[in-house]
């Protein structure tokens, strides 16, 4: 058994199965916004962490935004230029929902970035 070898595949099959959530808020006339939440990976939730400790817990909220929201595709639907936006001008009751139903069996890394801050 190589266990790294089930690890990745492991990832991938999650990355194939991302958790698909609408957004009514940020959609348009033809209906809610449709997005797909990427898991974490160790490197991710370092950076998202990291951002809580130097920026702070509402910086930290929008990089977990940046780095795990993407659309069908999987291309990112936010970039580091959004962060200022996503902290400032988005409403944060839509931003818990979705982070929410970002992937229930994953403890997201906000979260533990409020229990450990």
């Amino acid at each position: 058994m190589n266990i790294i070898n089930n690890a990745t595949a492991h990832y991938r099959t999650r990355l194939e199965n991302m958790p698909r959530i609408e957004v009514p808020e940020w959609g348009d006339e033809t209906g809610p916004a449709i997005i797909y939440a990427k898991p974490l990976t160790p490197a991710t939730n370092a950076r998202i962490l990291r951002i809580n400790r130097e920026e702070g817990l509402d910086y930290a909220t929008a990089e977990a935004l940046i780095v795990r929201v993407v659309d069908e595709h999987g291309e990112p639907l936010f970039n580091s230029k959004n962060r200022t936006e996503l902290v400032e001008m988005v409403d944060s009751d839509v931003v818990d929902r979705v982070l929410s139903k970002m992937s229930p069996a994953d403890e997201s890394a906000v979260e533990d970035a409020e229990k450990n801050s």
